[in-house]
């Protein structure tokens, strides 16, 4: 039997596929609803070591490898714990951090280790990447106030394939935010207190004996004897908050046809795509993403593609990312050679923060091919709002 003899008989007999829109949605709503464990990758926390002499008590412990997995599942990983026998040491090599990762099935290992501080505690740092054998180490400060956004600072830079790279300076040792709101904060209150004791001045009187010249003089001393206020310490600009995992975007494009069949007119052809994806927490620049799409135009139609696009930021506070993007899947003609095709498309994408969780997406140009009729191509391009959470 020959399949695809009769496959184009079932065409010529006007027996068409029509995608439905009810399937497209039920399989987005599926794609944003995939648990972030099937991305995120496997984390070991080992339990918190003291650190010699540093007198660090049990309950301290327990509250930072609290702070410490919170912070992991918050950044997207999922996180495994490991708590060693007693009397055993912690690893101290990359051999014995391989052999508990490997027992855990993980690809890294946090091991956190602990000494008290009067505004909170340190943390002295190793994460053990397994498949490059990869050992990091960095000591960092954390206050109370600022505990969890420094956890998810430093680890955010340290659990990652490319390492702590250029922002070993900015994370290493005290916690310059925390230290600059502090002095603010100490400031702002010695000078409401020195404001509530000053105390109300007496009224004017006038000087009736002292020369005018004395009484033109004498503030001018006192000023050149006043000390100098203090200036105000300025603050640190807080570090850059890594995106959200997922995102939802509406977009609208706008595509000419530059190749088409001898029976087609040409014309260009306009799109509104709903998009929906989630980043991949071991390559943040890495997005996978589905699309439900309506074309309209010099061709009608209604599409579901999944692909992803790899943006990586720029710039010192990361707001623009450049990057590219690949979308393929199944394509319905609505006009035209209607039922069912093949679609793919290429884009160079740059996006750039607008507000909050809201950014600002361009794909330019975009090449487009579907396989409708003899084949068709665009080249165009589309822009889109995107919201992150």
């Amino acid at each position: 039997m020959n399949s695809s003899r009769d496959f184009r008989d079932l065409g010529r007999c006007g027996v068409n596929f029509r995608p439905r829109a009810g399937l497209f949605v039920h399989a987005l709503v599926a794609l944003l609803l995939v648990p972030e464990a099937a991305w995120a990758d496997r984390v070991v926390l080992h339990q918190p070591v003291p650190t010699p002499g540093g007198g660090a008590e049990v309950e301290l412990l327990d509250h930072v490898e609290d702070a410490l997995a919170t912070a992991l599942r918050d950044l997207g990983h999922d996180v495994l714990f490991e708590h060693g026998v007693a009397d055993v040491p912690p690893p101290v090599d990359s051999n014995e951090m391989r052999a508990i990762v490997e027992f855990h099935g993980g690809e890294y290992l946090v091991v956190p280790h602990v000494r008290p501080l009067d505004v909170g505690y340190a943390v002295d740092f190793q994460v053990f990447w397994a498949p490059r054998s990869r050992l990091e180490r960095m000591e960092v400060e954390v206050h109370r106030d600022r505990e969890s956004e420094r956890l998810r600072e430093v680890l955010f830079s340290m659990v990652n394939d490319r390492g702590v790279e250029g922002a070993r300076d900015a994370l290493e040792g005290p916690d310059r935010v925390a230290r600059a709101l502090a002095a603010e904060a100490a400031q702002k209150r010695e000078e409401e207190a020195v404001h509530v004791d000053e105390p109300e001045p007496e009224p004017a009187v006038e000087a009736q004996d002292a020369p005018a010249v004395e009484a033109q003089d004498a503030p001018a001393v006192e000023a050149q004897d006043a000390p100098a206020a203090p200036a105000a310490p300025a603050a640190a600009a807080p570090a850059q908050a890594p995106l959200a995992p997922n995102m939802v975007q509406a977009g609208v494009a706008v595509r000419p046809i530059v190749l088409h069949d001898d029976r087609a007119s040409g014309g260009v052809i306009g799109a509104i795509t709903l998009r929906g994806g989630r980043r991949i927490a071991a390559l943040p620049s890495l997005e996978i993403r589905g699309a439900l799409e309506v074309g309209f135009g010099a061709a009608g139609s209604a599409s579901l593609l999944v692909g992803g696009a790899y943006l990586a930021p720029f710039g010192a506070k990361q707001r623009f990312r450049v990057g590219g993007s690949l979308e393929a899947g199944l394509h319905g003609a609505t006009t035209g050679d209607k039922g069912a095709a093949f679609a793919g498309r290429v884009a160079l994408v740059a996006d750039v923060q607008v507000a909050g969780p809201f950014r600002l997406e361009v794909g330019l140009p975009e090449l487009q091919y579907v396989s409708t009729g003899k084949g068709a191509l665009t080249l165009g391009g589309y822009v889109g709002g995107t919201a992150r959470f």
